[in-house]
């Protein structure tokens, strides 16, 4: 009870403490834009070479996204003198793309960097391949409300391969360098 009279009169005759405004918090949509998206289409035309591609889009901003590219097949080469031959083949890529008309979630247009390593094998022939290449994305990517997309891109780069065979008496080796185009149509689905 004495403590009760002690603190009751300074209470009441305190000052009246004013509580800060409190600031509003951050709403989510500030940082929904800032998460990264994502984007998985798979190429057409790799298709009717017997290569299944993957193509998975990250999108980091509205201007700027980074592809991740693999893939997995059967190429078959054709030999005029002999039968033809097919040649397991996988490869994995990669480009930085910079949106210079529309978003990379919207769907726009794109320029950047493309980079490309690709392995071939033919067992039977002790054959092994390797290619490497890079070079100059552009592109445009179509973007639909409900998530699907069309993405067209196309370039040139410089690329090195080698090839060696261990199958007959003499091991054989060659490589070579080449500036190539390169095209691709993937059709996908924005998450």
């Amino acid at each position: 009870m004495c403590l009760t009279a002690v603190f009751l009169p300074v209470l009441l005759l305190a000052p009246k403490a004013t509580v800060p405004p409190t600031v509003p918090p951050v709403s989510s949509d500030v940082e929904a834009e800032n998460e990264p998206f994502l984007a998985i289409s798979v190429s057409v035309p790799r298709a009717f070479f017997k290569v299944a591609e993957l193509q998975l889009e990250l999108m980091f901003a509205d201007d700027f996204s980074v592809v991740f590219q693999g893939g997995y097949g059967v190429i078959t080469v054709d030999r005029a003198e002999t039968s033809d031959l097919d040649i397991g083949l996988w490869d994995v890529g990669f480009q930085a793309r910079g949106y210079f008309y529309g978003t990379a979630p919207g769907g726009g247009a794109f320029a950047g960097l493309a980079a490309q390593y690709a392995r071939g094998a033919k067992s039977e022939m002790a054959l092994l391949l390797h290619g490497v290449g890079a070079g100059l994305v552009l592109g445009y990517k179509w973007a639909f409300e409900a998530g699907p997309f069309i993405d067209l891109n196309l370039g040139a780069g410089y690329g090195y391969v080698r090839a060696e065979s261990t199958a007959g008496p003499v091991d054989q080796k060659g490589k070579g360098t080449s500036v190539f185009p390169f095209a691709n149509l993937n059709v996908g689905w924005a998450l």
